[in-house]
């Protein structure tokens, strides 16, 4: 008896580790694949203690089975309540209308490499530089404005 809850739980197990690979983690194959060697685990223990019209009965059931959840795991809407339904479209910077002067004067809060984020006043803002890296807590200046509010800032020497 405890022979077949065994093999039972090798093949379900492993029968629900590859839908979950296939439904929440797709591409990682390290879930797929434990799920699959324990798949096949079950059935080859299965062919060793029963032997082999058991094992093939079990072989069938269980390429069955796994088939059949599959399936119904995708065409059910099962999932559509963990999936994301909403888009983000919003920026950092989106419901802030910078009021940046040309070269207003601010300090780096982090490393900027090229973008980062520089305090002006009480704003903490996100910035960026034309390619240069400039340390956290050093002076910049905005040198540039962008119709996109991108903010240009160079250090200040």
């Amino acid at each position: 008896m405890l022979d077949w809850v065994t093999i039972l739980i090798l093949i379900l197990a492993g029968i629900a580790l590859v839908i979950v690979e296939l439904i929440f983690v797709p591409g990682t194959t390290v879930l797929g694949l434990l799920g699959a060697g324990l798949v096949i685990f079950g059935i080859f223990k299965t062919y060793s203690d029963f032997g082999s019209q058991t094992g093939t009965i079990v072989l069938t059931a269980s390429v069955f089975v796994g088939g059949v959840l599959t399936v119904l795991s995708f065409k059910a809407g099962v999932w559509g309540k963990f999936a994301l339904k909403d888009t983000n479209k919003a920026k950092f910077n989106d419901d802030f209308r910078p009021h940046l002067f040309i070269n207003e004067e601010g300090i780096t809060v982090s490393d900027l490499r090229p973008i980062g984020k520089a305090e002006f006043g009480d704003k903490t803002l996100e910035v960026r530089t034309y390619g240069s890296m400039v340390k956290s807590g050093m002076k910049v200046k905005v040198i540039k404005v962008d119709k996109s509010d991108i903010i240009f800032v160079e250090p200040i020497k």
